[in-house]
């Protein structure tokens, strides 16, 4: 896989999910042959809202679909954006200004996370980018400055933006965001690649380095979004994605890694049978699902037993979202992944 491509999967985006097992309807899943958006670049986050799918890639270009089959472009936006949530009748899209390519070295040697190796030398992503929607067709942007955004939630009656170097920003319209700090979490220079909300409480997954250099996975836990609790996850892999459903947490990662918790604080370790890079789960119809690289495709009805699926795409998936009776992935290269409940 292109490492270029590489990075649009390292950053999933918003997960639907729904409460708990109660409220799930079993069904069969049926997955349909990928389709490719009629955007330009990689796609790494999606939501549902306003009743259409939303996607954002990596040449700011956002489509629509009220099914998540035929998809059409609504809007160019400057920059690259990572994420995209629905909460409180508008759209929020989070990203960067701009990419920093063919680096002989990362922009900050401390921090091996703030840059990447590619084909042709190192990139990095520079400044973030906001912008709002009421519809996913008329757009927004909000004037921000400070590090890359990676994800971003809704819930408690706000937004929550989360990025690189520990970056926390809360809105409660998406026009004026506020600053927030870590907590008492030990890990430095954290990069906060996705959140979740659930049981009460938001959920930030990420990497981090501990006080000897190691890599560590960061968790971070919020009641409100504004006061922050760091836990330990127990894992030293990068962890990409998190989701909420049948009573529990969900967190996916490189090297395969998935993690469950009843309340974002203990973490256990569960086995997926894949080594493959986990970028997004999602929970829905009774099942969760993970999607990953080269297609990697997973599911198990209560987080802790995995079945991997026959891959319908070699695309990697980078983000997944489960509303209106079906799941929608996206990821490498425009690749659209439907699967609808039979």
């Amino acid at each position: 896989m292109n490492k270029t491509r590489l990075i649009a999967a390292l950053l999933p985006l918003w997960i639907l999910t729904a409460s708990g097992p109660s409220q799930a309807k079993q069904c069969q899943i049926a997955w349909n042959p990928p389709a490719v958006s009629s955007g330009t670049g990689d796609l790494s986050g999606v939501a549902w809202g306003a009743g259409r799918f939303v996607a954002v890639d990596h040449q700011g270009s956002v489509s629509a679909s009220p099914t998540g089959m035929a998809w059409t472009p609504t809007a160019t936006l400057a920059g690259l954006y990572f994420d995209i949530a629905r909460g409180g009748n508008k759209f929020v899209a989070v990203g960067a200004d701009s990419l920093q390519t063919a680096q002989p070295t990362c922009s900050d040697p401390g921090n091996p996370f703030s840059c990447f190796p590619t084909d042709g030398g190192y990139q990095s992503y520079e400044g973030r980018t906001i912008a709002i929607s009421p519809n996913g067709k008329r757009w927004t942007p909000i004037a921000a400055t400070g590090n890359r955004l990676l994800a971003v939630a809704w819930g408690r009656g706000r937004f929550v933006a989360v990025g690189d170097y520990g970056a926390i920003l809360t809105s409660p319209t998406g026009k004026r965001w506020t600053a927030r700090l870590l907590g008492n979490t030990s890990l430095s220079s954290p990069t906060l690649t996705d959140i979740a909300r659930g049981h009460g409480r938001f959920v930030v997954v990420g990497i981090g380095l501990a006080g000897d250099g190691s890599p560590v996975g960061t968790v971070l836990t919020s009641p409100d979004g504004l006061h922050w609790t760091g836990h330990d996850s127990g894992t030293d892999q990068w962890l990409m994605g998190v989701a909420w459903g049948a009573g529990k947490f969900v967190a996916v990662g490189a090297g395969g890694a998935i993690l469950t918790s009843p309340d974002g604080a203990v973490w256990d370790t569960q086995t997926s049978n894949t080594t493959a890079t986990l970028y997004g789960v999602a929970w829905g119809a009774g099942r969760f699902v993970a999607v990953g690289d080269q297609g990697a495709l997973l599911t198990s009805p209560d987080g802790v037993a995995w079945t991997l699926q026959t891959p319908a795409t070699s695309a990697a998936l980078t983000d997944i979202a489960w509303a209106h009776g079906r799941f929608v992935g996206v990821g490498q290269g425009g690749t659209i992944l439907v699967g609808t409940c039979q």
